[in-house]
């Protein structure tokens, strides 16, 4: 990956220098007029690491996207490079998107903030497996060659790694695993810089549709930043074990997205796998194809697709909560942008997913935020006075998912909102943090009415082709960062989840990433995934005729008496 030299080995810029700073997540810079804000990251290292690109700042890469939360006047209008993202606003913190290396200062009144995507999350990483596996990877040493299977790839006595990574629609998660031992070396998260071109599925895919390959190069090119940051050379990453939804997987992979836009909504891996062209819907090339900045010889390995959008990401849950060796009925969730949950035993497994929308993850919420710092997670009313805590204890800057889970679950705890989730007091707001401007509005009630009335419906329509109900779930196993700061009491009581005793409910933290860390690890279990996953029952949700009114009733809410005080 090509970068422009740091500050230390150039000029202090060609512009005038000003009285007006530019903030990069947590570093500041003073402004010079006529500079990029490129420019001005490589003055700070730590945004200098945070911005990518491979164009040495010309924008014909389109890889620097940024997003500019505060002072957007402040800079030029849009170039023809940026036509791609020109206009788009940032949903979750309310900013324009720019590229860094064309947008240049020309006013010096006031601030600008900056907002890149390698920001400090409060992302999960991967879980101890609940089993003991094995070591057995496909790349191994022998002497003093590495071998790929049964084919000699290189001769060195050099690192043995992998990368296990988890893409999201939201975050990326990745783990270097020394493939001698099994030991994680070490663990990057960032948010998936994707999001520019929509905060979900459906929108990507239609992005994806008019700037063909540039969701891929972007992701790409942070990808490799963040390899940077490993200890060990790149070369000396032998293997690379992606899980992901399908639109996310097949966009790394550069594969057409479009199919996955359309009913019956089948990624192009599936549609050959059903017509007999392959063997699996697992995916397998050189990483050099992709352009990871690893060893060029070494393979990148998607992990078999569930079905429609039910993807790698579920797959691995699969994995991780050894559902098809249980007796009793297991139902696995990993909330997000889109819901994958599976319910079944070894007898049978359904699978479903759901659309629930960003609204957890803070889009569409007017004060929602992703999990970092600053982030209120937590809330209790005490009788009239509402408590909160935020991530790294900092001054509050919104919610995060679990906190929105937590402050809804108290208004329907103390009676504040009614089943349609209106203030029963006649107001249309709620100042939670007041001395900061944090509010919650009925408007933002019913961004995540909608998305809990989604996954509501989904357990039930799944429980109800079991013929179980939730009194009969053995284990309820909740995935990913989002589930696992969740109070499921809170979820439980608002309809985000199916109500299963307290110790029934089992979270696995990143099963995603746990789930390619086992496959990195051992060669056979992809080839016993891979057998496993078509026996999976597709359920198409919005063809069951209860879906419409499960959803409906799913937006609702249980409220309690108002308190007495």
């Amino acid at each position: 990956m090509l970068r422009v030299a740091p500050i230390e080995n150039r000029s202090w810029g060609a512009g005038r220098r000003t009285m007006a700073e530019i903030r990069f997540d947590n570093e500041t810079v003073p402004a010079v007029l006529g500079d990029s804000l490129l420019e001005h990251a490589e003055r700070t290292r730590a945004a200098y690491k945070q911005v990518a690109t491979s164009c040495d700042g010309i924008g014909t890469c389109g890889e620097c996207v940024v997003s500019v939360v505060a002072g957007a006047e402040s800079l030029n209008p849009p170039t023809l490079e940026e036509d791609a993202i020109a206009g788009l606003e940032d949903e979750v913190h309310g900013g324009l998107y720019r590229l860094a290396c064309q947008a240049k200062v020309i006013d010096d009144k006031r601030d600008i903030e900056v907002a890149t995507f390698q920001r400090s999350l409060k992302i999960l990483t991967a879980t101890a497996s609940r089993e003991e596996l094995p070591l057995a990877p496909r790349v191994r040493r022998e002497g003093d060659r590495v071998v790929i299977g049964e084919t000699t790839i290189e001769t060195t006595g050099g690192g043995l790694y992998g990368l296990a990574v988890d893409v999201g629609t939201t975050s990326v998660v990745a783990d270097l695993v020394d493939l001698a031992c099994g030991e994680t070396r070490h663990t990057v998260a960032f948010e998936n810089p994707q999001r520019f071109g929509g905060s979900n599925v459906v929108n990507r895919i239609a992005y994806d549709r008019d700037h063909r390959g540039l969701l891929q190069r972007v992701l790409v090119a942070h990808m490799n930043a963040a390899l940077d940051e490993m200890p060990c050379r790149g070369d000396e990453i032998y293997e690379v074990v992606v899980a992901g939804n399908p639109t996310m997987r097949d966009l790394l992979f550069g594969l057409d997205v479009q199919p996955l836009g359309l009913s019956p909504f089948l990624s192009v891996t599936e549609t050959e796998y059903r017509s007999g062209e392959q063997d699996s819907t697992a995916l397998d090339c050189r990483a050099g194809r992709l352009g990871l900045a690893v060893n060029p010889a070494a393979r990148v390995y998607g992990l078999p697709l569930v079905a429609c959008h039910v993807g790698a990401d579920a797959a691995a849950g699969l994995l991780v909560s050894q559902m098809w060796k249980s007796d009793e009925p297991v139902l696995f969730m990993d909330i997000g942008t889109n819901t994958e949950i599976l319910l079944g035993n070894r007898h049978r497994i359904l699978a479903a997913s759901s659309p629930a929308g960003p609204a957890f993850e803070g889009a569409g919420v007017s004060f929602g935020m992703p999990g970092m710092t600053g982030a209120i997670d937590s809330v209790r009313f005490d009788h009239e006075t509402l408590r909160w805590t935020t991530i790294g204890d900092a001054n509050p800057r919104g919610i995060c998912g679990s906190g929105l889970v937590d402050l809804l679950g108290e208004l329907a705890r103390t009676g504040r909102i009614n089943k349609m989730g209106r203030f029963v007091d006649g107001t249309h707001e709620l100042a939670v943090a007041p001395e900061h401007g944090i509010a919650f509005s009925e408007r933002d009630i019913a961004e995540i009415a909608q998305a809990k009335g989604s996954n509501f419906a989904a357990q039930m329509i799944l429980m109800k082709l079991f013929g179980i109900g939730p009194g009969d779930i053995g284990k309820l196993y909740l995935a990913g960062g989002f589930a696992e700061y969740l109070d499921v009491a809170q979820a439980s009581r608002i309809g985000l989840v199916a109500p299963v005793d307290d110790e029934r409910v089992v979270k696995l933290g990143n099963a995603s990433l746990q789930g390619a860390r086992n496959l990195l690890c051992s060669e056979a279990l992809r080839t016993e995934l891979e057998e496993y996953t078509p026996r999976i029952e597709h359920v198409r949700l919005e063809l069951d005729p209860d879906f419409f009114d499960l959803f409906v009733g799913g937006m609702g809410f249980q409220v309690d008496p108002p308190e007495q005080t």
